[in-house]
């Protein structure tokens, strides 16, 4: 990892302040992306929407304020666990289709690994990191916003989308 303004290597203990500050600054920096309150609300009346964050679980209360406020009131899950395993173990409760979304292609790697079954939707609405990320894992789809998200969705829980 490297420094935006820089260009120098961040040390792994610069790294962990960097995320400590993220997660505290939470509710001012990462605001919701446009589109997912009205396509969420859309996509909830036709299928069960769980919130999985790889997050210290001590964050939650910030991210839940922030989720609240933006209309998000979705049940919401903050480990520091593969999100794989965490998905694989709900899945194990539900029969039906699973879409699994997520920004980061690792995590798409991980929820594919652990439970095969599920339908990976890679959504990364900053376009400055998207092309500093790793490829997608075989055949996980792609949107680059909620609008199109929604649709992808909507074509997976109808057996339309391969």
């Amino acid at each position: 990892m490297r420094s935006l303004s820089t260009g120098a290597a961040i040390s792994g203990s610069e790294l962990d302040k960097v995320t400590v500050r993220l997660y505290e600054e939470q509710e001012v920096r990462q605001l919701p992306v446009q589109g997912v309150q009205a396509a969420l609300s859309r996509l909830s009346e036709r299928a069960d929407i769980v919130f999985l964050t790889a997050m210290t679980p001590a964050y939650y209360p910030q991210r839940r304020r922030l989720l609240d406020a933006a209309g998000l009131g979705y049940p919401m899950i903050a480990t520091e666990r593969a999100k794989g395993g965490v998905l694989a173990e709900l899945a194990a409760r539900w029969p039906g289709t699973i879409v699994f979304a997520d920004d980061l292609p690792p995590n798409l790697v991980s929820a594919g690994r652990s439970l095969p079954r599920a339908r990976l939707l890679h959504l990364m609405a900053n376009e400055v990191f998207r092309p500093h990320l790793p490829p997608l894992p075989e055949g996980a789809l792609s949107a680059a916003d909620w609008n199109e998200a929604e649709a992808i969705i909507d074509s997976l829980l109808a057996g339309k989308a391969s």
